[in-house]
């Protein structure tokens, strides 16, 4: 069997970590290195996986000062050693096939990435009953159906460490939202083929305090720095262009929405972001029917919409 590398970074994450490791624990795929980086949490959280590392020879953990997600994941990829790597997040819980679906993926020498669906849910465990025959695409499709389906995260999909090191790709540690869209379409300039799978055996959790459902968390606004450089490199593609186009217009809106939770001393310094980013957009900008009727709710009833996407929010 081939080497894994699952990359965990921690943060003070006492109420769910035991539940995801032992999620990774359960794999049915055993070949795997759990590496844990604790980015310098102060609640039970290190002595949970300290715990954990110390029962279990197949977990290494690192102890880092506190530097943010995105440092405690490069971490990570420095110390891998597997022939693939996959990220999941300490408050998040995968199903017992999560591992093994993704390598058979990914065994494809001409397969550099492999992905999954995720799965929104308050669910502890999760089995999937859906085809695991990868459908494999070039990198512009593949862009495409990040963008549209199966969407940036970094988590759900499995990656080649051999690209990763060969190009010295890295999470950019100044963005604090969507730093995992900045890593991956790093990544898919130099993929050759990617797999998709239909499973859907990640389980994501969002907490309330977390930057994406804070809505006064300046660092949200990051996510807009992230579209601004992806919108810059897809110039030259149409497609990819156009879709991502419509997930920054999206976001556009809740960057609205959020503007006023936020100190009215930072607003003015965020607004000319948000028009930096909108200058950015083409024009004319031709949706579908679909998307332009959810971007005129979002706009009409933002109240609504956003109350929508935070039942995502553990209760």
């Amino acid at each position: 069997m081939t080497l894994v590398s699952v990359i965990v970074p921690i943060y003070n994450e006492t109420e769910r970590l035991a539940i995801c490791i032992e999620s990774l624990l359960a794999q049915r795929y055993k070949e795997l290195e759990i590496i844990l980086v604790d980015d310098g949490s102060d609640d039970d959280s290190l002595i949970i996986s300290r715990q954990y590392a110390k029962e279990h020879p197949g977990i290494r953990l690192i102890e880092i000062a506190n530097s943010g997600v995105s440092h405690a994941r490069n971490v990570g990829i420095a110390a891998a050693s597997g022939t693939f790597l996959t990220f999941v997040d300490s408050d998040d819980v995968v199903s017992s096939e999560y591992v093994g679906n993704l390598v058979q993926a990914i065994q494809n020498p001409e397969v550099d990435l492999a992905a999954g669906l995720l799965t929104f849910s308050n669910l502890e465990t999760s089995t999937s009953n859906d085809s695991v025959v990868p459908n494999i695409i070039g990198r512009d499709e593949a862009a495409l159906q990040f963008a549209d389906s199966y969407g940036w995260y970094c988590c759900g999909k499995i990656y080649r460490r051999s690209l990763i090191t060969a190009y010295s790709i890295r999470f950019n540690e100044n963005v604090a939202v969507c730093e995992d869209l900045l890593f991956n379409y790093e990544v898919l300039q130099h993929c050759k083929h990617v797999a998709l799978l239909k499973t859907a055996d990640y389980l994501y959790w969002q907490g309330e305090n977390s930057a994406t459902n804070s809505l006064d968390n300046v660092r949200w606004f990051d996510a807009l720095d992230a579209y601004k450089i992806v919108l810059t490199l897809s110039v030259e593609n149409g497609a990819l262009l156009r879709t991502l186009s419509f997930n920054c217009d999206y976001l556009l809106c809740e960057a609205s929405y959020r503007l006023q939770a936020v100190s009215p001393d930072e607003q003015g310094a965020l607004l000319r972001k948000m028009e930096d980013v909108a200058a950015l957009l083409p024009q004319p900008r031709r949706y579908s029917l679909q998307q332009s009727i959810k971007l005129a709710l979002f706009k009409l009833f933002p109240g609504v919409v956003m109350r929508v996407r935070r039942r995502r929010v553990a209760k």
